[in-house]
């Protein structure tokens, strides 16, 4: 059991001067610290072009929703003045009709005649 103790604690001092291995690589310290700091600023760059580009979608995005809210916003304008256009020809229609109606019915009524002047 001793002897393993100082197996590992061996090992341990070869690790700390061994260079680190990734992905098959081996990189001491010094190039892990200076790649890594490249390559967070590699995907900060990356990540604001993403942002920017994001940005100017969304602002064309917004433009246009904006555009077809005052179409709608028209249309919807245009739409309440026709049927209100529509119910005014309706309510001229129908007492045209009416007023038809009226004379229609006046002149089919028989006139009365006066029988006491028709004695023969």
């Amino acid at each position: 059991m001793a002897e393993e103790k100082h197996t590992n604690a061996e090992n341990s001092r070869e690790d700390e001067n061994t260079p680190a291995m990734q992905n098959g690589v081996s990189h001491n310290e010094d190039d892990i610290g200076t790649n890594g700091v490249e390559n967070i600023d590699t995907i900060v760059q990356e990540c604001s072009k993403e942002f920017a580009d994001l940005d100017k979608t969304m602002d064309q995005l917004d433009t246009w929703m904006n555009k077809l809210e005052d179409q709608n916003d028209d249309l919807f304008g245009r739409i309440e003045e026709l049927l209100e256009s529509n119910r005014q020809i309706k309510k001229e229609l129908q007492e045209q009709n009416q007023e038809g109606q009226q004379k229609t019915e006046s002149e089919q009524k028989p006139e009365p005649t006066d029988q006491g002047d028709s004695k023969s």
